[in-house]
């Protein structure tokens, strides 16, 4: 509960991709949240460009 609680608790940070803020993402310890706005449940179909950042970024371990 104590990491739980550490999590919902640390700084949000604006998600950007070319320039544009796309969402919002917080990470502690191993565990990211990333939240991308103006989606439906097809985030490569509705917000392309955010999709593909988020999994460079994600695949080369650079997140945050």
């Amino acid at each position: 509960m104590v990491g739980e609680k550490r999590f919902w608790c640390c700084t949000i940070y604006f998600f950007t991709a070319n320039g544009e803020v796309k969402g919002v993402q917080k990470s502690y310890g191993p565990m990211t949240f990333l939240k991308v706005h103006d989606v439906g449940h097809m985030v490569s179909m509705d917000q392309p460009k955010a999709a593909l950042e988020m999994l460079q970024r994600w695949t080369q371990g650079k997140l945050l």
